[in-house]
């Protein structure tokens, strides 16, 4: 072989081994990008699985407080989502619907006077656990067709939840009925 063939296959090999070693710099690098990206994820996995286990000690806490299941409270937490409001909001609701309720059976004009404004009386309560109580005045407040007296009705029964809890019953039992049941 000539000189000058030799000095163009050394070249050659030379540039190949830069080449090479660019590939092999790269390859470092996406490794550790993708490790960066791994443990991101793992990261953002942790984190999910200790928001969803917040929300379930959440849910259960409000439901030893209330008196509501678990699943329904899961159910309605998620309407509410869905309508703008929040489980905080209902839970504050659900506080002052015992207190409404509570009047009535003692005759209290706060209390008769709201049932009163849904049509109802403390006899249509009997019996009835928190849950039955809140979607028997929930669909009470629904069927109001003047929105003044919803929303005063919704307020005199929930309190300052009342109105934010307007658009969750907006449709009725029936459309509360289809966000609970699409939580599941």
């Amino acid at each position: 072989m000539a000189k000058t063939e030799v000095d163009v296959i050394i070249k050659g090999q030379d540039k190949a081994s830069g080449v090479m070693g660019k590939i092999g710099k790269l390859a470092k690098g996406l490794g550790k990008g993708l490790a960066g990206i791994g443990v991101a994820a793992v990261g953002m996995g942790l984190a999910s699985v200790k928001s969803f286990a917040d929300a379930g000690d959440e849910v259960q806490k409000m439901a030893l407080k209330t008196g509501f299941s678990t699943e329904a409270l899961s159910e309605l937490k998620h309407a509410a989502n869905l309508s703008g409001t929040s489980i905080q909001g209902l839970e504050k609701g659900f506080k002052k619907m015992s207190s409404v309720v509570l009047d009535a059976q003692q005759g209290l004009s706060t209390g008769t006077d709201a049932l009163a404004m849904m049509g109802m009386t403390v006899e249509d309560l009997a019996g009835l656990d928190p849950e039955q109580t809140f979607l028997k005045m929930s669909e009470a407040i629904a069927d109001i067709e003047d929105p003044i007296i919803k929303a005063a009705a919704a307020q005199d029964v929930f309190g300052k939840a009342g109105v934010d809890l307007l658009p969750m019953l907006a449709n009725g039992a029936e459309g509360l009925k289809e966000m609970r049941e699409e939580a599941n």
